[in-house]
């Protein structure tokens, strides 16, 4: 069976088990508000599986971890966040035509995140000719993603602490599969992984007490991630000027975001 056929497999697979969690979730209520988890645990363990199928399994080192986490982490924060939208819209569209259209993202999601894994999985072994367009891919989900943890962790009810350990354990494995993807060194990547980790939480945390919406917190911590990825990918190279600009226009934008938009009460926005 060759590669495409096991990516194709695994794309009807998983929307599929979706569906039918879905539309068993009355049966799940019953199980208390750790029914919410089973969806994105469900898909995560089945892409785990799946992506490893993929590639046939030769997965060994430090690869188990960044090519079978990334996809499958991903499609648990995205079937988390369509889990609320669901419940956002379900008074207004009926739920099986709102589970479908998910069912058809996922999908889509899904084949280009087992896809890209499988070329990066490919160019860590060998240059392949697609190895730089699986990079700037996975960089582009890395952020899409990423905006959707933040606001799923925003959104999420539970305490301080919890929220800023999942912070930490979700940028760290976002942070250490994209370094992977540049070949740095292994020690060089768990630095870099574990600054990046600490600065969001302190961030993060800093956020958590200032009145901003939960659209604009999320935006904020993207941007933010994004300046740190951003200088994290380039340390193999000279840093051009531009991107400097570029970084601090993105911060000046980050800082009106927080100026503009947070409402202290009675005495509104500070400008």
């Amino acid at each position: 069976m060759s590669t495409r056929v096991r990516i194709i497999i695994t794309t009807i697979t998983v929307p599929v088990v979706f569906i039918l969690i879905s539309l068993a979730s009355p049966q799940l209520a019953g199980l208390g508000n750790s029914s919410a988890l089973i969806p994105p645990l469900a898909l995560m363990i089945i892409e785990m599986f799946l992506m490893a199928w993929v590639v046939n399994f030769k997965l060994k080192g430090e690869r188990l971890f960044s090519v079978l986490m990334f996809p499958a982490l991903s499609l648990a924060i995205l079937v988390g966040f369509i889990d609320i939208l669901i419940l956002s819209y379900e008074k207004t569209l009926d739920k099986l035509t709102i589970i479908l259209l998910a069912a058809a993202i996922i999908a889509a999601l899904t084949y280009i995140l087992t896809a890209s894994m499988n070329i990066l999985n490919l160019a860590a072994i060998r240059n392949v000719p697609l190895g730089q367009a699986g990079r700037a891919a996975h960089y582009v989900l890395t952020m899409i993603f990423s905006y959707l943890t933040f606001v799923l962790l925003v959104s999420f009810e539970a305490g301080l602490a919890i929220k800023l350990a999942l912070t930490f354990a979700f940028i760290f494995t976002y942070t250490f599969a994209a370094l992977w993807t540049i070949g740095l060194q292994y020690s060089q990547r768990v630095v870099s992984s574990l600054g990046i980790s600490f600065l969001l939480v302190f961030v993060f945390f800093i956020l958590s007490i200032w009145p901003l919406q939960t659209f604009f917190f999320a935006l904020f911590m993207t941007f933010l991630y994004y300046m740190c990825l951003g200088v994290a990918l380039e340390l193999r190279e000279i840093i051009r000027n531009w991107i400097w600009y570029e970084y601090l226009a993105i911060f000046v934008v980050m800082i009106l975001i927080l100026l503009t938009t947070a409402s202290w009460g009675i005495n509104g926005t500070i400008i």
